[in-house]
């Protein structure tokens, strides 16, 4: 799939030929004439206003824009059309045309858990190595098209979902303060043994479940980026903020591989476009309110925020997570990431 990374270049020199020739007076033939309008639905199980559904909303006015109105896209946020497993399943059913999410829930269709080796705690070093990874040039981009290769999925366009933190009701300076601790996770088999590593005893929920849950006292706490805090609310039924920045997971758009390949080749290279470009503005978007979101949760929101004094600690039983998992599926992906 390389080649698809130069669909931003081809549609630029089309547009500059375009209007070269609309200013020598010649008739301009658009690429999308005698193509029939596309209605393509896209879901998203997060709140409206969380970085998910503003990216979803930005791939959805750029492939406005590029396919001169001829392709539009509906977004539907916040569940409507089921959890991540609906949506999942249903790229293929027709009930969603592209599905807004990380790859955990298409590894657990798929059963394959390699392609969610960003699950992995502490596989970043910091935002700098992420961005290395999945700059244009990185290492990321092509291990996604050899992970995918063979399944019905197709990624067409990605951005970062964000920087992960803990909260909770009770303050976490230590690891030990989190041992026996009733914590939310998503409902994939692998999140038991993964945040398991550090003591706390995994409660798996769906999303739109999560602050119900933590409100009655049924977990203690959770954890997901700090857009995703804000949007959903989280810091009404939480105290404490822990700055473990364990993880960042890329949320990807898949679609059927199926259907996209089907499609004429001019709205392929559009959808692509708009994906790459949205996909930027996303992980710029996520990283710019990163400073904003920490002096809201604390000044304006009223939360406290902790970073543990053990982060070393945390770093290496995730490690030791990897090495023994399932056979030590995430090894060489572990090794390749820490060695670029």
């Amino acid at each position: 799939m390389k080649h698809f990374r130069k669909t931003s270049a081809i549609l630029v020199v089309l547009a500059m030929f375009v209007v070269t020739a609309a200013q020598a007076g010649e008739q301009v033939v658009s690429p999308f004439d005698g193509l029939d309008p596309l209605k393509l639905i896209l879901s998203t199980v997060t709140h409206i206003g969380s970085s998910k559904e503003l990216h979803s909303q930005e791939f959805a006015r750029l492939v406005n824009e590029y396919s001169e109105g001829k392709i539009t896209v509906e977004v539907y946020a916040g569940g409507i059309l089921g959890g991540h497993a609906e949506t999942t399943a249903g790229l293929a059913t027709g009930l969603t045309n592209i599905d807004m999410a990380g790859t955990g829930f298409v590894s657990s269709f798929l059963g394959r858990d390699e392609i969610f080796f960003e699950v992995i705690n502490y596989l970043y070093d910091d935002v700098d190595h992420y961005l290395r990874i999945w700059a244009d040039d990185g290492i990321g981009l092509d291990l996604m098209d050899s992970l995918f290769e063979d399944t019905p999925f197709i990624s067409v366009g990605s951005g970062l979902d964000g920087i992960r933190y803990f909260t909770s009701k009770v303050p976490i300076h230590t690891i030990d303060d989190v041992r026996g601790m009733l914590f939310r996770v998503s409902p994939l088999a692998i999140n038991a043994p993964l945040f398991g590593v550090f003591g706390l005893r995994p409660t798996p929920l769906a999303f739109t479940d999560v602050y119900t849950a933590l409100q009655q006292g049924l977990v203690t706490g959770q954890e997901n980026p700090l857009t995703t805090i804000e949007s959903a609310a989280l810091y009404e039924v939480q105290d404490y903020l822990i700055a473990t920045r364990h993880a960042m997971i890329t949320d990807y758009l898949f679609m059927d591989r199926a259907f996209f390949k089907n499609l004429p080749e001019a709205y392929r290279e559009v959808i692509l476009r708009a994906g790459a470009e949205s996909g930027r503005w996303r992980t710029q978007y996520v990283l710019n309110m990163e400073d904003e979101l920490l002096n809201k949760m604390q000044n304006e929101y009223g939360m406290t925020l902790i970073t543990p004094t053990d982060l070393d600690v945390w770093k290496e039983l995730s490690k030791e997570f990897v090495m023994t998992y399932n056979d030590g599926i995430f090894v060489e992906i572990y090794e390749l990431f820490k060695s670029n």
